[in-house]
Formats: structure tokens, sequence, C-alpha cells
């Protein structure tokens, strides 16, 4: 076997290493360091009184050469002790600073990813591999970096099973760019495509300080928590086939919002996800029907306008406008949830009376507005659905919804929601609770079941004994509690339209 020549690139990529494990696990590596210190100290301490121990004190071993070669006198028992106090610092770091052993095994990778090529093709195209080091976010599984030298990326991520085989089995979890020239693969002694549900804890949720909510969503590909951070991302379309678990997570992106004073309006046509509690929390309009959304529309629309006029420099947001005019009650942000999106947008318009098309006409140019000027306002989309046609929902909306997430689907839906087949191609069908978002990262969510919704809701449900009048208004309940959110809005639109029916027109840009 030939042996291999040093290089400064082979020391580059081994000094890199090391960095990496201690980049990765500071926060250990100070801790281990600290107990080390303090082992040295008081080894030290003692070795420097070894005269107060008065059996050690006594013993006294010469050797005459060494004595005259010093010029003094040396007692050996001592340096023996010396040397004896330094076994237990070895150890703790033998013990908590075990090296990655740097393991050289670009041969066998470009054999194994490159078979049929000759050694300059595979010296030119195979990547070149570096050592394991553990993953700081999950400790059963650990992190491989690969250089690509001029192999594209797309190429190595098409042929991640190569590296899966040639790492004795270990499942592919993730592959990223990690760098100009570097491929981060997340290695798995598990089957990541069939994982354990993962049961929400209120430890998962973000500590809300004020501004665009965001929201912890799942487990991402590289066992990372997966953030949806509104401030950058305004708008969401979510889909998937059925039983992908889009309820859930929508549900969990409500709770996290209620969680962080915002308001909710939601959309239900299907009458199945959002009842019991749900219709009975702060913060929360839920209505059923197709009236009942139009009016709410405007209802939200009503709010966009009332905060245009407020935003004057130097508030351009409603963020902005909290932190610098500090109002007696700070502008929320406001969720518009559209559950089953087709249910709105698949309208056969033609078939409308004059009065109910032009309802909705202007039910859809409100949509418009909102995701077109929604960042400023604070009012965020949520369009969600299963059986979405190209066509269907208006380009002026579409554009704007830029976090987009999908469970398993076909390639039609996935090309749709993601504009790309990564639904189809990346998660496997029939396995729900996991997601993938438009830039190929997949997501394990958060499973947020029957029996622990009531519970994480209860501090926000409105108590019967305890409402105000206006809820009391609603109650349409007759053992529990149930405001009746399409009364709410119609009458609320009604009433304003009976003062001015152009109220809730859509003023147009000048």
């Amino acid at each position: 076997m030939k042996k291999k020549r040093f290089s400064l690139s082979c020391l580059y990529r081994k000094l890199e290493t090391k960095f990496l494990q201690i980049y990765h696990n500071w926060k250990s590596y100070i801790i281990k360091i600290c107990i080390v210190v303090l082992i040295a100290y008081l080894l030290l301490m003692l070795n420097l009184n070894l005269n107060m121990i008065p059996y050690i004190s006594k013993v006294n071993i010469q050797l005459p050469i060494l004595n005259t070669l010093l010029g003094k006198e040396i007692n050996l028992f001592f340096i023996l002790i010396h040397v004896l106090s330094t076994i237990p610092i070895i150890i703790m770091c033998k013990t908590f600073f075990k090296p990655i052993k740097y393991e050289d095994q670009d041969e066998q990778l470009e054999k194994a990813y490159m078979p049929n090529a000759n050694e300059e093709k595979r010296l030119e195209l195979a990547p070149k591999t570096i050592v394991n080091y553990p993953n700081p976010y999950n400790k059963n599984n650990e992190l491989l970096m690969a250089y690509k030298n001029s192999c594209p990326y797309n190429v190595i991520f098409d042929r991640k099973e190569i590296f899966q085989n040639f790492l004795n089995g270990k499942y592919i979890k993730g592959v990223k760019n990690y760098g100009s020239n570097k491929v981060l693969f997340n290695l798995s002694k598990k089957d990541p495509s069939n994982p354990k549900p993962i049961n929400w804890s209120d430890k998962f949720l973000i500590s809300y300080k004020g501004g665009s909510p965001k929201f912890n969503l799942g487990i991402n590909n590289f066992d990372e928590p997966y953030i949806w951070d509104t401030k950058k991302l305004i708008h969401e379309k979510l889909g998937g086939s059925t039983g992908a678990g889009k309820s859930i997570v929508q549900k969990s992106i409500c709770y996290q919002a209620l969680k962080q004073n915002c308001e909710l309006f939601i959309y239900d046509g299907k009458q199945i996800d959002y009842t019991g509690i749900w219709k009975r929390l702060k913060n929360c309009t839920i209505v059923n029907s197709m009236t009942g959304f139009q009016n709410m529309v405007k209802m939200v629309y009503e709010i966009h306008l009332n905060r245009t006029d407020e935003l004057k420099f130097p508030c351009y947001n409603i963020d902005s406008f909290n932190k610098f005019k500090n109002p007696i009650q700070p502008r929320k942000h406001i969720f518009l949830v559209i559950e089953e999106a087709a249910d709105v947008f698949d309208i056969d318009v033609k078939s409308l009376s004059k009065e109910k098309k032009e309802a909705y006409s202007n039910c859809i140019d409100i949509l418009k507005e909102i995701a077109r000027k929604g960042r400023a306002t604070g009012v965020h989309l949520c369009i969600n659905s299963q059986r979405l046609s190209a066509d269907i929902i208006p380009p002026q909306i579409n554009s704007n919804l830029k976090f987009k997430f999908c469970g398993f689907a076909d390639d039609i839906l996935s090309r749709i929601i993601l504009e790309n087949t990564d639904a189809h191609d990346l998660l496997k069908d029939e396995i729900a609770g996991i997601f993938v978002d438009g830039n190929h990262n997949v997501v394990q969510v958060f499973n947020i079941d029957s029996e622990i919704e009531p519970v994480i809701l209860k501090p926000f449900e409105i108590i019967r004994n305890t409402m105000s009048d206006f809820y009391r208004k609603y109650d349409i309940g007759k053992e529990e509690l149930e405001i009746d959110g399409d009364k709410l809005v119609n009458e609320y639109v009604e009433e304003k339209e009976a003062e001015d029916p152009n109220y809730f027109k859509v003023r147009k840009d000048k």
C-alpha cells in the first residue's frame, strides 16, 4: 500500500475537525477544563505542603550523583509523589478530552463513490471526508463532514445513499452545504423516515419579548429546532394529503400565537378541527360559513386600515409603533387562518347572484391587499389546503405566501405548495407528522393530541361565570360555553354598513 505524503491540506482538515468538535461542544469543554484546573490546584497545594505530612517528611531518599550534579540535595521520594500526583490529571484528560481520531478514508470513499473512474478522475471529482464528530443536539446521532472539491452539491445530495452504505449502514438524516466546498451529513442510528412522535411540551415554546412572533414547529433533519420567523416570512401556505398532519401544525401555530399575545381569526368550513374549547377562547374568533368568513375578512381589513393610518415616521410597522409610541394597549399581531382554502378560492363565481358576486370579489380584493401590505400592519395570512389546483389562488396572494410547508403529497400538489417535488420525493406516503419546506428542510413536527389540547388551552378559556356582556350575547352553548363566531362578525359588519354602505369597500391605490 502506498504511503501517503504529508500535505498542508491534510493538516488543515485535521485542525478543522478538532475545531468543529470544540465549537459544537464548547459548554461541556468549559466545565471539563474547570474540573481539571481544580484538581491541578488541589494537587499543587498538596505537593507544596508535603513537609507538613509527618510520615512523608520522615522519608528521605537521596541519590549522591544527582545531588553532586545539581549542587543541592534532592529528595527522590518527593519527586515520585509529584509525578504520581499528575496521574489524576492525565486520567481526567483522557476521560473527558478523548480526541477524535483522524481517519483518512479518502481512497475508500473515492472507489465507493466513483467505482469505474480512473484515479485522476476520482481525485478530481469524488468528495473527501474527514472524521465524524458528536451531534450537539442529539447524543444518539453524529455529524460527518465531506469536502466537495469540484463535485457539485446536488450530485452529492443525489448520491447520499453511497455515503450511507460506506458508513456501515448508518442512516443519513440530513444533508446541507456547510461552506463553499463542504457538505455536512447528519448520521442517524435509526431510520429517520418513520420516527417516533415528539409529544408537545411547553419547554418547546420560544420566549416572547415583543415584536414579530416566532414559532417552534418541530425538529429539522439536523436535529435542530425548526423556527418560523414571521418577521422574515410573513404569510404561510400549508399543504399535504389527507392524514399528513396539517391540522396539528396549524394548531401548534395558533396555540403559540395565543401564548405570544396574538389574535386569531379562523375559518373552519369543515367544522371538525376547531370545535370544543376552541369555540370559547379569548382573542380567537371562529366562523364556519362563507358569509361569516367574508364578514370576518372585513373586520380584519378594518383593523388593517386603522393601523395603516397610525403608521407614520418613525413607525413603519406595528412593532416600531409599540416601541416608540408605547400605547396603553399594544397593537397585536393578527393571524387570519383559512382552513381548506379550496372552499374559499375554488368557487364558481358565474353562478352567484350579482350581490354575492360583488361581496366575493371584494373579499378577494381585501385578501390581496393584506397579502401585499400585511407586513407593516402585523396581519398574517395562513392558507391551508389538501386539494389545490395551479390557478386556484390569485397570483397576487400566492406570490406573497413565502413560508411554504407541505406533508406527504403527490408531485402535483407538491409543486403547487413548494414549487418543487420535495414532498413527493423526500417524504414517505402515509407517514404523518413529517413536513418539508421550500428549502428542502425535512421537519418532524410536534404532536398535539386531543388529550393535551384542552390542557394547554385552558389558560385562554372564557369562563361563563365571569364572562363579559359582549361574549354572553353570543353564547349559544347549553351545557358548555360556545361563542357563535358567525353571528358575532355578521352583526358587527351589518351595524357598520348600516351607517356607511361603503365602509368595508377596498380602498384602491391612488
